[in-house]
C-alpha cells in the first residue's frame, strides 16, 4: 500500500528537554507519523505492517530508563502492548499477517522464546510442536522473523543434536488448527 514502517529519533527539547529517544513510525506518500511508545516511551521502533495498516514492533513499557520492552500492536491510532510469555521480562514483534497474527520473540535473563499472538493470548511456539514430531525437544525456537498470510512462520532456532549452530526452521500449521 506503499506505507513502509520503522523508527526515527526525535527531540521535542521546546516541550520536554529530557524527551530525545526513538519512536516507531510509518512514512507513507512523503509524511512521516510519529507512532509514539507505550505509555508514552520514549523507546520504541516499528518491524511489520499488513494490507489493514496495522503495525507490530517493540516499545519500552514507560518513560523510565531501563522499562522492559515489549511488542505491540499500533491498530487505529492506538498502540497496545501485548505483554510477554510468562516469566519473561521483555518481548517485541516481528511480523503480522493480514489475518492479524502476530509473530515476535519473548526474552527473560536466560532465554529466548518464540510467540504466535492470535485472538488476544500469546502462545510459545515451542509448546504448539506437534507431540508425534522428531523436533519435540530437539528444537529450541528462537527468533520468529515472518508469518505469512497462510499462517506459515519462518523461524530461527536451535537443535540440540548440532549444538553451536542456529538453523532455520519453517511451521506449517496442521489443518484446522
Amino acid at each position: 500500500g506503499g506505507i513502509v514502517v520503522g523508527s526515527a529519533n526525535f527531540d521535542y527539547e521546546d516541550t520536554d528537554p529530557t524527551a530525545i529517544g526513538m519512536h516507531a513510525v510509518e512514512w507513507q506518500s512523503g509524511a512521516v507519523t510519529d507512532l509514539g511508545g507505550v505509555n508514552g516511551a520514549y523507546y520504541s521502533g516499528a518491524s511489520s505492517i499488513n494490507t489493514s495498516g496495522d503495525i507490530v514492533g517493540s516499545s519500552r513499557t514507560d518513560q523510565t530508563d531501563g522499562a522492559p520492552s515489549h511488542a505491540f500492536l499500533y491498530h487505529q491510532g492506538v498502540m497496545s502492548d501485548l505483554g510477554t510469555l510468562g516469566g519473561d521480562a521483555n518481548s517485541s514483534a516481528g511480523s503480522i499477517n493480514d489475518s492479524g497474527q502476530i509473530v515476535g520473540s519473548s526474552q527473560s535473563d536466560t532465554t529466548t522464546r518464540d510467540f504466535l499472538y492470535e485472538n488476544g493470548k500469546m502462545y510459545d511456539l515451542n509448546t504448539l510442536i506437534d507431540p508425534t514430531s522428531a523436533l519435540l525437544g530437539v528444537v529450541s525456537l528462537e527468533d520468529a522473523v515472518a508469518i505469512s498470510s497462510n499462517g506459515w512462520i519462518a523461524v530461527n532456532g536451535t537443535d540440540s543434536n548440532d549444538p553451536g549452530w542456529q538453523r532455520a526452521f519453517l511451521l506449517i500449521p496442521e489443518a484446522g488448527g
